[in-house]
């Protein structure tokens, strides 16, 4: 069984250490996903302008995604191919909660850089510290810092 692990980065530097680890665990590009609003630095790690390896790896495969509100963004991975719909949608058909998916959205809309891999169960563990070890931050700890800043995602708040 798969699960999807989903992490938002403040900094695309954090997401490429991260993303690193992660591609010499074995993880194929098929199963690591990144996206960004900030496509200028997303473009520099794919054309060579980051450190080496997520360089000539997942980055190069960056197609935009259209985010209602927040402008372009950037992503490779199975998150540009399913971005017809944005990205709470391609979130949710990736096995990510509708209440998470939205937090992750609202993350990349502020400027944040976003990890997905779905992982074998066996691996679950080390990809979670991995996404961590880099300051990975997930919507349960995001939420109620977006809503505490008048952030209306259309949830109760207790939810």
């Amino acid at each position: 069984m798969n699960t999807t692990v989903t992490r938002l980065y403040d900094d695309i530097a954090d997401l490429r250490g991260a993303v690193r680890e992660i591609e010499a665990m074995g993880f194929s590009h098929d199963q690591i996903s990144v996206l960004s609003g900030a496509a200028d630095d997303t473009v520099a790690a794919a054309t060579g302008g980051g450190p080496p390896g997520v360089t000539g790896g997942i980055l190069t495969a960056l197609q935009p995604l259209s985010m209602a509100g927040a402008g372009p963004a950037v992503a490779a991975g199975a998150l540009a191919r399913d971005a017809q719909t944005g990205l709470t949608g391609a979130l949710r058909r990736a096995g990510v909660d509708e209440r998470d998916a939205r937090v992750y959205a609202e993350g990349v809309r502020r400027g944040g850089a976003l990890a997905s891999v779905l992982s074998p169960e066996p691996y679950l563990a080390q990809v979670q510290a991995a996404m961590l070890r880099f300051g990975g931050m997930d919507a349960a700890t995001l939420g109620p810092v977006y809503r505490a800043a008048g952030w209306d995602c259309n949830w109760p708040a207790d939810v």
